[in-house]
């Protein structure tokens, strides 16, 4: 087992070294193709099928969410209609007066109200909260029973309790006394009891006595006088709620929480409809993960936005497809349903046909490989012969003979190698001559040559240019000649040659050279054309400039001081 690490390593290293054998390299982009063409065809179908199954996760997702929407609206257009309606009667008179009840009108009202509720299975309460901190409602418990519950008038005191008949609603027992409450004490009292219109809250625990989730709908009244007298409440439950969300399948829908506005879960799996959750408490690994991601990335929930929000999180070592969908009505009420499903669990059949397709794609690779060793081997023998012939012009400048072989394409390839050569060499040598040419003729021009860098670093000089200024190349190439002048000629000068565009890319400077011996002082006129050459878009590459000695006695644009040791134009 020792030798094939050691030649795999070899390889590699040989390989990474840039260089490889002709056999591998042939055998190399089979093995890749086979590997490449697999490994794709395995990875797209992967794809394909998760976009599928997310997909139906998704509408299954989405149908979800709608039946829940859907169930939910009907439950909470209930409320309002029966409050629209008690109040309807109130004001036209056809119910007791509610703010002094006798006890014949409380009995009245509680009959009417548990007749209500017999007609509207899906409300649990209905009853009247006074202004002052009293009530009077009938409650139908989970087991089926009905009961009557009132303080006795509008204000607190110790709340009356007898059983109602479920249809009648005549007292089925004797009046109990329990404890004694105001409402006002209560968080929800005051938007219960706002000045106008509907009021709706979420209710988390306790309303009138059991611990519940309950969702309280109420409906103001006033006096003929504009008196607020209290309001007209109806409460739902949400076991329904819960007992629709434990219906769905998990293996399919995964797990389904309703949440409120404040992000406090009001069903649920494993959440349980007769408890009072805390705030912030989380009943599943889930929602420990989601809420505070969906109150770090919006702020609070009610920011939101209106469309599902779509998440991929672990959750207990497991990818889970998280889906939050806002609920909201006309009435400013809100609702977030929240379900997550197990990723590994809808592309489970998708991960095992992948996992099939690279077995047999395994076997196809291994069958492809081998006749490829064999095909590659007959392939390698000519193009040795090429390799061979190649590595003798490298050392001989002539082409040497060459057996291509019987392969078509090899004896192609020869003979434009062959070609290729001759002409390389027949331009090769043309060049080298024109260069000579052109270099000859700049060395004997009288006038003063130079190209240079934008940053003024001389590139090229001819020989006018070193007798003029009396330097040799080494002493000026590579150094800014703007640095030799004037620093008041220096920033006008590269003021203009900073204005040099594609359209004008020309300027033009006459300066005047003294130098001075010690008997007499003699001036030199150059007349300097600078031109700015540009690549294809535009942008400045170097400049190239052309001096020519000038008679002109009149004014210069520029002039500076000695120049007898400096090469700067």
């Amino acid at each position: 087992m020792q030798p094939l690490p050691a030649h795999l390593l070899a390889q590699f290293f040989r390989f990474w070294s840039g260089r490889i054998r002709l056999r591998e390299a042939l055998l190399l982009p089979l093995l890749l193709a086979v590997g490449l063409g697999v490994g794709g065809a395995s990875y797209l179908s992967w794809r394909a099928g998760q976009q599928a199954v997310l997909q139906l996760a998704q509408q299954l997702g989405r149908k979800i969410n709608d039946h829940v929407e859907k169930n939910l609206e009907r439950d909470l257009q209930l409320p309002l209609q029966i409050n629209s309606i008690n109040k309807d009667a109130v004001r036209l008179g056809l119910l007791p007066d509610l703010m002094a009840p006798s006890a014949a009108d409380l009995s009245f009202w509680e009959g009417y109200f548990a007749r209500q509720l017999q007609h509207f299975p899906e409300v649990d309460y209905i009853g009247f909260v006074y202004a002052e901190g009293g009530f009077i409602t009938v409650h139908r418990h989970r087991n089926g029973t009905v009961w009557a519950y009132s303080t006795g008038g509008p204000g607190p005191g110790r709340i009356q309790g007898r059983q109602l008949h479920p249809e009648t609603g005549d007292p089925m027992g004797p009046i109990r006394q329990l404890r004694f409450v105001d409402l006002k004490q209560r968080p929800w009292f005051a938007e219960l009891l706002q000045p106008e219109g509907i009021g709706r809250t979420q209710v988390m625990g306790e309303i009138f006595l059991e611990p519940q989730h309950l969702i309280l709908t109420g409906l103001s009244v006033r006096s003929e006088d504009g008196l607020l007298q209290g309001s007209l409440t109806v409460a739902i439950s949400t076991h329904k709620i819960q007992a629709l969300l434990d219906s769905f399948d998990r293996s399919t829908s995964g797990l389904s929480f309703l949440l409120d506005g404040q992000g406090r879960v009001l069903a649920g799996h494993g959440v349980s409809p007769d408890r009072e959750p805390r705030w912030g408490e989380e009943v599943h690994p889930l929602l420990e993960q989601v809420l505070p991601l969906l109150r770090e990335q919006f702020g609070s929930l009610s920011a939101a936005p209106s469309e599902a929000t779509f998440f991929r999180l672990p959750v207990e070592g497991k990818i889970h497809l998280i889906e939050v969908q806002p609920i909201r009505d006309e009435w400013g009420l809100e609702f977030y349903f929240l379900r997550g499903i197990p990723e590994a669990t809808l592309l489970a059949g998708v991960n095992q046909g992948v996992q099939r397709a690279w077995l047999f794609g395994g076997g196809v690779g291994l069958a492809v490989l081998g006749l490829g060793v064999i095909l590659t081997d007959r392939l390698v023998r000519p193009l040795r012969r090429l390799t061979a012939a190649c590595a003798e012009l490298s050392s001989s400048q002539a082409w040497p003979q060459l057996d291509p072989g019987p392969i078509e394409e090899v004896q192609t390839l020869a003979s434009a190698w062959e070609q290729m050569v001759a002409s390389q060499q027949a331009l090769l040598q043309r060049l080298q001559q024109q260069q000579q040419e052109f270099r000859e003729t700049l060395e004997q021009q009288s006038e003063l040559i130079c190209r240079y860098s934008p940053d003024t670093r001389l590139k090229f000089v001819n020989e006018a240019y070193l007798r003029f200024f009396g330097v040799t190349r080494e002493q000026c190439l590579g150094k800014r000649w703007i640095d030799t002048l004037p620093e008041a000629e220096r920033d006008l000068l590269l003021k203009e040659l900073a204005s040099l565009t594609p359209a004008q890319p020309i300027c033009t400077v006459e300066r005047v050279y003294s130098d001075s011996t010690d008997s007499t002082e003699k001036k030199r006129y150059i007349n300097w054309v600078d031109r700015g050459i540009f690549d294809h878009q535009g942008q400045l590459v170097e400049f190239s400039r052309l001096g020519e000695r000038s008679p002109n006695k009149g004014p210069w644009s520029w002039r500076c001081g000695r120049a007898k040791s400096s090469f700067a134009p």
